[in-house]
C-alpha cells in the first residue's frame, strides 16, 4: 500500500484517500517524512523542550544513543567492565568528575585465590599517597567493631571466602562525590561472602579524599591480596 499525493485539481478516489489513512496509522510507528512520507530515520523527534508528553507507557525501551534527564534524577551508567581473565586492576581513563555531581560505583568482585580474601581498592587520579581517610563499622556473625585511619587508597568491597571455600565474592555499592571544589565523601555498603542462607560478614564505611581541587579523571580499581577473578564486574554511574 502506497500513499498517495493529493494534487490541486486533480480527482483522487474515496480509495486512494482511505489507503492514506492506512499508510499512517497501521503497522509500526515510524517517522515519517517528504511528500511521499517515507519511513525517515533519526529526523524528527516525539515532543520537543518545551511541549512534552506525559506518561509513556511500553513492554520495552530500546535506546541507542543516551539518554538524560532535565531533573538530574537519572543515574546513566558511564562505564561497565566485566573480567574475562584474571587481572591485578582496572583503569578507567577519560572522566570529567565535573560533568557530574555523583558517581556510583557497583562492584561484584570474585577473588581468584580461593585460600585468601580479595578486595577491591580504588584511587583516584593515580593519587597513592596517604590522602584516603575512612571511618568503618563492621559485622561478623555475632562480632562487631569499629575503626578510623588513613589509606593511600579507597576499600570499595570486601570479598572473602563462602562456607565451603569454593568461591571468594563480595557485593558493594558506593555513592562518591564528584566535583572540584567540594569535598570528595564516600559512602560504601558492602556485603562479602555468601552461601545458600548465610552471609559472613557486612560494612558500613565513609570514606575521604584530601583533594578538593583537581577535576577527576582517572579512577584506577586495584585487587588487594589476589587478583581479580573471572567474573568480576565494575559499574560505573553517574548523576548530577
Amino acid at each position: 500500500m502506497t500513499y498517495k499525493v493529493l494534487q490541486n485539481n486533480v480527482t483522487s478516489s474515496a480509495i486512494e484517500a482511505n489507503d492514506n489513512f492506512y499508510h499512517i496509522g497501521q503497522g509500526s510507528r515510524l517517522p515519517m517524512g517528504g511528500n511521499s512520507l517515507t519511513s525517515t530515520d533519526a529526523v524528527y523527534d516525539l515532543g520537543s523542550s518545551t511541549m512534552t508528553w506525559n506518561n509513556l507507557y511500553c513492554d520495552n525501551l530500546y535506546i541507542s544513543d543516551s539518554i538524560a534527564s532535565t531533573n538530574k534524577s537519572l543515574w546513566v551508567l558511564l562505564s561497565e567492565t566485566l573480567a574475562t581473565a584474571t587481572t591485578a586492576s582496572i583503569e578507567i581513563t577519560g572522566l570529567n568528575g565535573d560533568d557530574n555531581s555523583q558517581y556510583m560505583f557497583v562492584v561484584k568482585l570474585v577473588g581468584n585465590n580461593l585460600t585468601s580474601s580479595c578486595h577491591c581498592l580504588m584511587q583516584i587520579n593515580g593519587d597513592s599517597a596517604t590522602n584516603y581517610g575512612y571511618q568503618w563499622i563492621q559485622a561478623e556473625g555475632a562480632a562487631t567493631g569499629a575503626e578510623r585511619g588513613t589509606l593511600d587508597f579507597f576499600i570499595l568491597t570486601y570479598g572473602t571466602q563462602d562456607t565451603d571455600g569454593s568461591q571468594v565474592v563480595g557485593l558493594s555499592r558506593n555513592l562518591l562525590y564528584t566535583k572540584s571544589g567540594n569535598e570528595r565523601l564516600l559512602l560504601t555498603e558492602n556485603a562479602s561472602g555468601g552461601q545458600g542462607s548465610y552471609l559472613t560478614g557486612l560494612n558500613l564505611r565513609g570514606s575521604i579524599w584530601d583533594n578538593t581541587s583537581d577535576t577527576i579523571t582517572s579512577l584506577k580499581f586495584i585487587a588487594n591480596s589476589s587478583d581479580f577473578g573471572t567474573g568480576t564486574n565494575i559499574q560505573i554511574w553517574g548523576r548530577n
